[in-house]
């Protein structure tokens, strides 16, 4: 049975929520709580680290090397001297966006499920997106919640000049401007959607219902940004050739 208060509940961690008059709110419900939440239950989070990194050790430490590595080289190579991107860049946002999701999964196993599931875990991540898609549009749909969101949410100059043109006018949602890691979580969780529909092929079910999740992130790929459609285009074409060569077989 889903739980959908921890739909919305990850819904508004995975796509934060900042209002332009009251940004420091988001710095207490993003940040502060999800970390006062993982100190007061550090053994917990210790235990899943150490798990986490004894299956994962080398990948974690490639990834992680090549980034910072390459955050370092390419400045002094191009010779430009920002370093920005070390220190504001995909570095910094891993060890965010991992505080952020070690909380939701500790909220998923106190309150949700005492025996973890991936799969179930999984899913809830792609309900969260689906709503996200779903947000963006009914914004679209109604001008003058449209216009509400472009006037009380926290955007750049340069967002707030793009997002009202024609072409980026489905770039919108709770979170504000919304492109490029906005069609990665669509991507990302079409391609969890296919895995999903594959493995519950045999009931039918699930399997329309993991289907009609494609759709809807398909969809929002469409609203966000053409990089994530591509992909999902290939992630669709790769999914329906499994299951042709699967009922060959």
């Amino acid at each position: 049975k889903i739980k959908y208060w921890y739909v919305f509940f990850s819904a508004f961690y995975y796509f934060s929520i900042m209002l332009k008059n009251y940004r420091f709110l988001t710095y207490i419900y993003y940040y502060l709580i999800p970390l006062i939440f993982l100190l007061l239950n550090f053994k917990w989070v210790l235990g899943k680290i150490k798990k986490l990194f004894s299956k994962y050790l080398f990948i974690f430490t490639f990834c992680y090397l090549f980034m910072c590595i390459g955050a370092v080289l390419i400045p002094a190579i191009l010779k430009t001297g920002d370093y920005s991107y070390l220190l504001d860049g995909p570095i910094i946002a891993i060890v965010k966006k991992s505080i952020v999701l070690f909380f939701l999964l500790l909220v998923y196993e106190k309150k949700i499920s005492k025996k973890p599931n991936i799969y179930e875990f999984i899913q809830y991540y792609i309900y969260s997106v689906i709503l996200y898609v779903l947000v963006t549009l009914i914004i679209c749909i109604i001008p003058s919640l449209h216009g509400w969101v472009i006037e009380n949410i926290y955007l750049t100059d340069f967002q707030r000049e793009k997002i009202v043109e024609t072409a980026a006018y489905t770039r919108i949602g709770w979170g504000g401007f919304s492109v490029f890691s906005y069609t990665l979580h669509c991507s990302f969780a079409m391609i969890c959607s296919s895995i999903m529909a594959f493995y519950y092929k045999y009931q039918s079910k699930l399997f329309w219902k993991f289907n009609i999740c494609i759709l809807i992130l398909l969809i929002g790929n469409m609203c966000y940004g053409r990089s994530g459609l591509v992909i999902s285009v290939i992630n669709l074409s790769v999914f329906l050739l499994t299951l042709y060569l699967n009922k060959q077989g």
